[in-house]
């Protein structure tokens, strides 16, 4: 963790300031702006780097944990904070009046965190972002999802990634932007062990959190991404009402949900085959999800074996594909509690409902150009209308510090 950014966080279950109570830390090389004003390159400079240590709230008198340079800012405790406490029981003792967060998750978020932390921790450090390259991923943002970008008149300077896994997405997202200062949010903990975050730029920050108790003020970001998050909590039209209170006056939002009829769309033997593991998905998964984790784990890790010559075979990067992307993929499609999908016109009304405009929709085309088969989902970016209907009011202010 960049010690600099603590000026952007604040306390998920107050949004108070937070101070930092150091355990331990080293330097860092840091490029301040890109450029200077005359087109310069800038030598690079020091920045200390946060590798362990606490985040205090002097308001709910909380301690948030800082391991492996990552802050994990949830409201609840997790067997992982009760590690740490362990680790690290010297240096909190001397912390006296604050304790571990112990607010109630939201629901079904305790199963959400422990399966996408299985999910993600089958990976490591592997370069392929489920079935993506980081360059399939910068096409994507430049010519599907995002594509609006290259007209865009205003500077994007604070970018919110909301799931970023493991980071690549992150840090691909990162250079599309040229480099805007940009969180990376998850709240599966694969994300403290994870190496694309010690060879992410500088301008990337990464942070264990909750999308319904972030640890930003409201108002704060230029774009606010999310890309396969909401369907995967217990309600995606309150995931995405709460993310767009990040968002700032007359600035942007992308989400990119299941779409609820593209298994529909396929005819022949491929349709029957897609629409009978539709079914087979919806049946087993909310099985599985509820089971203990060594079941859970043994009966995934079997089925991975099992198709993991097939899943190689239909794979773009074949050649890079092995079975920790497999066991990845298969515990995505059946370990999350909640799968949801939507329509457009559910999306495209819930953002109408809180004041954004639609300005731009996913590209099918590009992506079947590219990829040469179809996309499937729901993606379209809106803008918040300054004056619209909709009644955002603000709580604590935007971060928005003068750099």
């Amino acid at each position: 963790m960049n010690k600099e950014i603590m000026r952007y966080l604040c306390c998920p279950a107050c949004s108070q300031s937070l101070s930092l109570q150091l355990f331990a830390a080293e330097n860092g090389p840091r490029v301040d702006e890109m450029h200077t004003t005359a087109g310069a390159q800038r030598e690079p400079t020091t920045m200390q780097i946060v590798r362990s240590g606490v985040l205090l709230c002097s308001t709910c008198r909380f301690w948030y944990p800082i391991d492996n340079y990552v802050p994990v800012l949830v409201i609840f405790p997790t067997p992982f904070h009760h590690q740490f406490a362990a680790r690290y029981a010297a240096q909190l003792n001397s912390i006296s009046g604050f304790t571990m967060p112990n607010r109630v998750p939201e629901p079904g978020e305790e199963s959400i965190q422990e399966t996408f932390t299985e999910e993600w921790s089958t990976v490591g450090t592997q370069d392929l972002s489920f079935v993506y390259s980081l360059r399939d991923l910068e096409y994507m943002y430049r010519h599907v999802w995002l594509k609006w970008i290259g007209d865009c008149p205003d500077r994007i300077r604070y970018v919110l990634d909301v799931g970023c896994g493991i980071g690549q997405e992150t840090v691909s997202l990162s250079n599309v932007l040229s480099q805007p200062t940009i969180f990376g949010i998850d709240i599966n903990l694969s994300l403290l062990a994870n190496g694309h975050v010690s060879k992410a730029p500088s301008s990337c920050h990464f942070v264990v959190a909750s999308l319904f108790h972030l640890p930003f003020r409201s108002h704060s970001f230029d774009l606010v991404y999310s890309n396969g998050v909401i369907h995967h909590t217990a309600s995606p039209r309150k995931a995405l009402e709460e993310l767009t209170q990040y968002v700032a006056d007359s600035r942007y939002i992308f989400v990119w949900v299941y779409g609820k009829d593209d298994h529909m769309r396929r005819g022949g033997i491929r349709g029957i085959a897609t629409r009978l593991t539709h079914a087979i998905e919806s049946g087993v998964r909310p099985v599985i999800s509820r089971c203990p984790q060594m079941v859970r784990a043994l009966s995934l890790d079997l089925a991975s074996v099992l198709v993991h010559p097939f899943y190689r075979s239909t794979q773009r990067h074949r050649s890079e594909w092995r079975l920790k992307n497999t066991m990845h993929s298969v515990r995505d499609r059946f370990s999350p509690r909640y799968a949801h999908r939507q329509t457009y016109n559910e999306v495209v009304e819930w953002l109408e409902d809180v004041g954004f405009k639609i300005i731009d929709v996913q590209s099918p085309r590009a992506y079947k150009q590219f990829f040469a088969k179809q996309l499937w989902g729901v993606g379209m970016t809106g803008k918040h209308q300054a004056d619209g209907l909709a009644d955002r009011s603000v709580s604590h202010g935007p971060f928005r510090p003068s750099i």
